[in-house]
């Protein structure tokens, strides 16, 4: 065997194990998305402390005595957390059709590195907000 049909069996084996991975992966989603619940946990647990986040920015947001700069971050906060909202309620099952649950798990796998990124910038604004609010009390 020559160096590039060497590479080539290497290539050929990692392509093979990057579409099992794949598979396994969407075979997963599917499975969730056909359980009773209906929706992966990770998706509900996510859903369900955005919920909580934003009820606690709108407390604060309807407090008085709040700084500009304050205002500011909250305001991007709530941007942020209601496109997030958006995105997860969107990618929620409801356990029903095996075609929707299929459908649902392919647009999981290609959101979520999108809601990675959204949930990164929320938590780093959360963070930035918290510091204002710790500073402002004191």
């Amino acid at each position: 065997m020559s160096g590039a049909e060497a590479f080539v069996a290497i290539a050929i084996a990692s392509n093979f194990v990057q579409l099992l991975e794949f598979t396994t992966s969407i075979v997963r989603r599917i499975q969730e998305y056909s359980s009773e619940v209906g929706t992966p946990k990770k998706i509900a647990t996510q859903a369900d402390r955005l919920s909580d986040l934003l009820s606690v920015l709108t407390t604060i947001e309807q407090s008085s005595g709040r700084s500009p700069l304050d205002e500011k971050v909250l305001s991007q906060c709530q941007a942020q957390a209601q496109e997030l909202s958006e995105l997860l309620e969107a990618l929620k099952g409801d356990g029903g059709n095996r075609f929707k649950n299929v459908k649902k798990a392919f647009k999981y796998l290609s959101k979520s590195d999108q809601i990675e990124e959204l949930q990164a910038v929320l938590d780093s604004l959360v963070n930035t907000l918290s510091l204002q609010l710790q500073a402002d009390t004191r």
